[in-house]
C-alpha cells in the first residue's frame, strides 16, 4: 500500500472560475446582442483578457474586410446573439 496522500488530487474548489468557464465568459462578453464584433486574440494575455473587440459593424461582409485589414494578427468575429 502507497502511503502517499492524495486527499488534494482532483479537488476543485468552487470558488473559482475553471479555466473553460473564464474563456466561455470572455466570449460572451465579445459576442454582441446585434451585429458583428471584430476580435483580435492575444495568447499572452491571462486568461479572461485575451480578446480585444476592435471594431462593431452591422454586417458579416464589413466584419470580414476589417479582419482582411487586420493581417499578422489572430482574428475572430463574433455574431450578434439576436441575428
Amino acid at each position: 500500500m502507497s502511503s502517499r496522500n492524495n486527499s488534494c488530487v482532483g479537488v476543485y474548489e468552487m470558488t473559482k472560475e475553471s479555466y473553460i468557464e473564464q474563456v466561455i465568459k470572455e466570449q460572451l462578453k465579445a459576442t454582441p446582442k446585434k451585429g458583428y464584433n471584430v476580435c483580435t486574440y492575444d495568447d499572452y494575455s491571462r486568461v479572461g483578457e485575451r480578446l480585444t473587440v476592435v471594431k462593431h459593424t452591422n454586417t458579416e461582409a464589413e466584419a470580414q474586410e476589417i479582419a482582411k485589414k487586420l493581417d499578422g494578427e489572430k482574428v475572430y468575429i463574433y455574431g450578434g446573439l439576436n441575428g
